[in-house]
């Protein structure tokens, strides 16, 4: 990123360290001479005033400030007011004492004196004392003195080299360069090092916040830290947390609303579907009744085998009718739970065998050989739901039963504490694509054969709602020779394992 923090700070600290640098070089080069000069300006006045001050007490202070003056590169010129020399430093340097006997000053000028230089500036401090600045022609350089009227009447000059602040101030300027050079690699070195250290927290959070911003709430702050940064990956971490949480939770009712809606639709297209399929179960025999009746009313039969017939059509399409309601009842309660079942232990082999006659009389009618094969078990089931759901089985496979020899096989078999209950027909397969579609309600497969047999699709859907209710599996298969259709039916004790 261009603009990261990091960088920032980086060159915000670099910047600084240069302009530190710079700075102290800029003050040295511009000020450092000045600074010297005001400096010794000044500590040469003081260290008149005190002389003076010394020099009123007595010679014995005089001599001992003097010294203390020479010792420090100072020259001492006292002048008495006739213009004779009192004490000269020049002159103790070459004779080995500044004062005459009794306290005056030998006769005799020094190889040199302070008028031999020429005066490049004077400036006056007060009404007493006098500062200048003086070029010394031989050897070229600046000296500086200070000249000061005592209070008898005698001058007190003081008068020191300066030494080359130019070349001084280069030098030191030069040292500052190296010295400055190296603060800034090492300064560089530890920016660096701080601003990672210094970043690292926040480049945590920026990930964790663009993590989030991808709805990844698993990405965490790892911020140690007990300052404000580590306040915030905590409170950042939790806020992670708790949108997670939200957005599961709105996934999850979201998911739930979509199933609602979708289950809404289906059912909305049941009804509709239902509506359509009961009156269209409904309009061939109130056709029927209503035509006949009017026959009959209209004394269209006028013999009684003709009365009889038309009597004989309205009193079968009112069974059917009737059958059709019955059937819609029982797959209303089933579907919608309004019956509690009355679950009772049967044996299924005696259960079967009292079911094999009205199962057998249909199968005389259609000319197939039906045979029930149980082997013995105590089921726990709701018998009269059951009777019809084995009972629309059986009728299901006698219509359906084909070939030379049609066939019906009634058999059950033990299954990891469930009894499955087969009911197979010969026949033709039944196609893959069909097969779902068998236990929908009003679903034929051979729709020429309505109204020959009287069937209206609902026997599977209520093997279907019956099973259900039971919290038993149920199903069809294709096998050798035909179709088996098979529930299961929970053994007494066999706790809640699933059928096989």
């Amino acid at each position: 990123m261009n603009d990261s923090v990091a960088k920032k700070l980086f060159w915000g600290m670099a910047c600084l360290i240069l302009f530190h640098v710079g700075l102290n070089w800029l003050l040295n080069a511009q000020l450092l001479e000045r600074y010297y000069l005001y400096a010794k300006e000044t500590q040469l006045v003081e260290q008149g005033r005190a002389l003076a001050l010394s020099y009123e007490r007595g010679p014995e202070d005089v001599q001992v400030m003097i010294e203390q003056l020479e010792a420090g590169g100072i020259s001492v010129f006292i002048t008495a007011a006739d213009g004779s020399e009192r004490y000269s430093s020049i002159k103790r340097l070459t004779s080995g004492s500044g004062l005459a006997d009794g306290g005056g000053v030998e006769a005799g000028a020094p190889q040199r004196r302070i008028s031999d230089y020429f005066v490049r500036r004077r400036q006056a401090v007060d009404k007493d004392i006098t500062l200048e600045w003086q070029q010394d022609p031989v050897v070229s350089k600046t000296n500086l003195a200070m000249e000061m009227r005592l209070d008898n009447g005698d001058r007190l000059r003081l008068w020191r080299r300066l030494s080359s602040v130019a070349e001084s101030a280069a030098l030191i300027n030069h040292f500052m360069m190296l010295t400055g050079g190296v603060s800034l690699l090492v300064g560089l070195a530890w920016i660096i090092f701080f601003t990672r250290r210094f970043t690292a927290p926040i480049v945590g959070l920026r990930n964790a916040a663009q993590a989030m911003a991808r709805l990844d709430f698993s990405r965490k702050c790892r911020v140690k830290e007990g300052d404000e940064l580590g306040e915030l990956a905590v409170s950042l971490n939790d806020l992670s947390e708790r949108l997670a949480e939200t957005i599961q939770a709105l996934s999850d009712k979201n998911k739930a609303l979509t199933k609602a809606v979708e289950r809404e639709r289906e059912l909305d297209g049941l009804r509709k579907s239902f509506i359509a399929n009961v009156s269209h179960e409904l309009k061939t025999p109130i056709a029927l009744i209503l035509g006949y009746g009017e026959g009959l009313r209209a004394n269209v039969a006028e013999d009684e085998a003709s009365r009889r017939y038309y009597s004989e059509v309205i009193i079968d399409e009112a069974k059917k009718m009737d059958k059709l309601v019955k059937e819609l009842l029982t797959l209303a309660k089933m579907e919608s739970c309004s019956q509690p079942l009355r679950l009772a232990p049967i044996a299924v082999d005696r259960w079967l065998l009292q079911l094999q006659p009205k199962m057998t009389a249909l199968a005389k009618e259609r000319s197939v050989d039906l045979s029930v094969d149980s082997a013995a078990a105590e089921v726990v089931i709701d018998v009269d739901k059951l009777e019809q759901a084995v009972m629309n089985l059986a009728s299901n496979a006698i219509c359906h039963a084909a070939g030379e020899e049609k066939t019906v096989r009634i058999s059950t078999e033990a299954r990891n504490g469930w009894v499955r209950l087969s009911v197979f027909n010969s026949g033709a397969p039944i196609p893959d694509k069909i097969q779902n579609c068998l236990w929908d309600s009003f679903y034929r497969a051979d729709e020429a054969r309505v109204r020959e047999t009287g069937r209206v699709g609902l026997g599977l859907s209520i093997v279907r709602a019956i099973q259900e209710r039971h919290g038993a599996a149920y199903g069809m298969e294709n096998v050798e020779g035909g179709v088996r259709f098979w529930l299961d039916l929970r053994v007494q004790d066999g706790g809640l394992s699933e059928p096989a």
